[in-house]
C-alpha cells in the first residue's frame, strides 16, 4: 500500500474537527479571505451569463483563469498579501521573469488551462475553487447545484453578492476580466490601470458589498444554520474588545474554557449559550488528545533511539518507569507518588489545582507537554494533565457526552471516551493505570486507526510496525493541536472592517456587537 504520513494517529482530533466544523460552518482553514464570497458567485454569474454552455471543462477554463488573473492582480499589486489561491505560482512567476513591465502580456491560458500531464498553476480540473470554496459556498446558500447540469449556479442570495461586487469594483474592472479570461491573456498595464480594485483586502468596509457578505456571515435569524457561526463571530469581537490578543487561532477558546481564569478580570461572553459551551467542549478534547499524542510521540522516540524490535511490555515498562521517575518534581503538592499509589490518591492531591488559573501551577494550559523534546518531564506533564482534566470535569462527563451526541460533534476514542477511562480506573495504581493506557489508549488505538485507513483509503499511515509482541518503530510524529477556523474568522472580520489591523474591534464590529446582543 502506498504510504502516507496522516493525521490523527489516534483518531482523537476527529472530534475536534467536527466541532469547529459545527460552530463555523460555511468557512475552512484554507477559505480565509471574504473577497472570494463574492468574487467567486461573480464569476459563476457572469459564466452562466456570457457563456450558455453547461460543458463542465469550459466552466472550468473560465473559473481558472480568472481564479489565476485574480492572483495576478493581488501579488503583483502588493505582494505581502496573503491566502490568496494561486499565490505561489504568481511568486514564481515573478522570480523567474522579474517583475512585469507595463507592455508585459501574460499567458492566462498557457498557465491556467488544464491539460493532463502539463503543469499549470492548479493539479485539480476545478482549481482551487471546486478544492476549498464550493462547498463552503454552497453551505451558505450562497450557490447552489444546477437542476438539469453539472454545474454550480448562483441562488437568489448569490446573485445579490454577485451584482454589489461588481457595482464595487466598477465597469472597467469589469470589463478588464472578462476580456483577459476570454482572450486568455491580460497585459500588465491593464492590471495596473484597471484591476487593483479587486484585490481581497479592497472592499469598503460599510459598503454594500460588505453588507451583504455580512448579512450571511452574521445572520440575524436564530433559526439559520449559521447561528454558531453568528455567535462565535459576536462572542470573538467581545472577547477582543476586553482583552489584548496574541494568538488568533487559538487564545479565543482558551478564554471560554478558562473564564474566571484568565490572565485579566473575569471575562464575559455574550451570545447563545450553546455555542460557548461548544468551545469548551472543543479546549477539553484538544488538551486531552494532545497529551495522549505526546505519550505516542514518546514512545516512537523510545523506538528510535533504541532501533530494531522491541517487546512491547519492555516499552510499556520504560513509559512507566519514566512517569514515576519525574512526577513528584512536576507539580507542588504532588509527593510521594508510587507506583502502588491509587489514582484517587493522586487526584485527590490534584484538587489543589482544580481552578487553577490560565498559567498558574497545575492549569491544562501550564501542563500542556512541548511538543518537541523527548524527556521524562514532558512525560510526566502529559499523564497529569489526563488527571488534572479528569478532575476538573469528573462532575461534567455527562454534560460533556450530551452535547457531543445533540451536536453530532463526537466521534469514537473522543475525550469522552478517555475522561470515563479515567473515571473507570480511579481505585487502580498508577502503576496499572499507566500501564493500561499506554496498551489501551496508544498502542492498540494507534493500530486500530491505522488498520481502519488501510482499508477504507487503502493508505498505509502506521509509525511502528507490530509483530510477535514487539514493536519497531517507522516514523516519529509530534503531538499537534488542531486549527480551529478562527485565523479565517479573523481575516473575514479584517476584510469587511469589523476588526483593526491591530486586532481591536471597528466601530461598525461594535455596532453589530451591541445591535445582536
Amino acid at each position: 500500500m502506498r504510504y502516507s504520513t496522516g493525521r490523527d494517529h489516534l483518531g482523537m482530533q476527529a472530534t475536534s474537527v467536527a466541532t469547529y466544523s459545527f460552530l463555523v460552518p460555511g468557512l475552512t482553514n484554507l477559505t480565509q479571505r471574504a473577497r472570494y464570497y463574492s468574487f467567486y458567485p461573480w464569476l459563476v454569474d457572469k459564466y452562466a451569463e456570457e457563456k450558455h454552455n453547461a460543458n463542465l471543462a469550459e466552466f472550468n477554463k473560465f473559473i481558472r483563469r480568472g481564479e489565476l488573473l485574480y492572483a495576478f492582480v493581488s501579488i503583483l499589486s502588493d505582494a505581502e498579501q496573503r491566502a490568496v489561491v494561486g499565490s505561489l505560482f504568481v511568486r514564481n512567476y515573478v522570480r523567474e521573469n522579474g517583475v512585469p513591465k507595463s507592455t508585459t502580456i501574460i499567458n492566462l491560458a498557457e498557465y491556467a488551462d488544464y491539460q493532463k500531464n502539463i503543469k499549470t498553476y492548479w493539479q485539480l480540473q476545478g482549481g482551487g475553487f471546486s478544492q476549498y470554496y464550493l462547498g463552503p459556498l454552497t453551505e451558505m446558500g450562497i450557490l447552489s447545484k444546477g437542476k438539469a447540469h453539472r454545474l454550480p449556479v448562483v441562488t437568489e442570495v448569490g446573485k445579490q453578492i454577485a451584482d454589489n461586487f461588481e457595482k464595487s469594483i466598477g465597469n472597467d474592472a469589469k470589463k478588464a476580466i472578462l476580456a483577459a479570461i476570454n482572450k486568455g491573456t491580460v497585459r500588465y498595464s491593464e492590471i495596473e490601470k484597471h484591476l487593483s480594485v479587486i484585490m481581497p483586502n479592497k472592499i469598503r468596509a460599510g459598503g454594500r458589498e460588505a453588507n451583504y457578505l455580512l448579512q450571511h456571515l452574521i445572520p440575524k435569524a436564530k433559526e439559520d444554520r449559521g447561528l454558531n457561526r453568528r455567535e462565535t463571530i459576536l462572542s470573538y469581537i467581545g472577547y477582543l474588545k476586553q482583552d489584548d490578543i496574541i494568538d488568533i487561532q487559538y487564545d479565543f477558546p482558551k478564554a471560554i474554557y478558562y473564564g474566571e481564569g484568565n490572565n485579566k478580570n473575569k471575562l464575559e461572553f455574550t451570545g447563545d449559550a450553546g455555542s460557548l459551551y461548544g468551545w469548551h467542549f472543543y479546549q477539553v478534547s484538544e488538551y486531552i488528545h494532545y497529551a495522549l499524542e505526546y505519550t505516542l510521540f514518546y514512545l516512537l522516540s523510545i523506538l528510535h533511539d533504541n532501533g530494531g524490535w522491541i517487546a512491547i511490555d519492555k516499552c510499556v515498562e520504560q513509559i512507566k518507569d519514566d512517569v514515576l521517575n519525574k512526577i513528584n518534581s512536576v507539580l507542588p503538592k504532588v509527593t510521594n507518588i508510587k507506583k502502588t499509589t491509587t489514582v484517587s490518591s493522586l487526584t485527590s492531591n490534584l484538587k489543589a489545582f482544580k481552578k487553577a488559573s490560565r498559567h498558574g501551577k497545575g492549569s491544562p494550559e501550564w501542563l500542556l507537554p512541548s511538543r518537541n523534546e523527548f524527556d521524562e518531564e514532558n512525560l510526566a506533564k502529559a499523564i497529569l494533565l489526563l488527571l488534572v482534566l479528569y478532575i476538573r470535569h469528573e462532575a461534567e462527563i455527562e454534560d460533556l457526552s450530551v452535547y457531543g451526541r445533540k451536536t453530532n460533534t463526537l466521534r469514537d476514542g473522543s475525550h469522552v471516551d478517555i475522561l470515563q477511562y479515567c473515571q473507570s480506573e480511579v481505585t487502580s495504581t498508577l502503576e496499572s493505570f499507566i500501564v493500561n493506557l499506554v496498551y489501551k489508549k496508544v498502542i492498540s488505538r494507534h493500530l486500530d486507526v491505522s488498520y481502519r485507513k488501510m482499508r477504507t483509503d487503502e493508505k498505509n499511515t502506521l509509525k511502528f510496525q507490530y509483530e510477535n509482541a514487539s514493536l519497531s518503530g517507522l516514523e516519529i510524529v509530534n503531538p499537534v493541536l488542531t486549527s480551529p477556523r478562527l485565523a479565517s474568522v479573523m481575516n473575514f472580520m479584517k476584510d469587511l472592517g469589523l476588526v483593526s489591523a491591530d486586532n481591536k474591534p471597528s466601530a461598525i464590529g461594535l455596532n453589530i456587537l451591541n445591535e445582536r446582543t
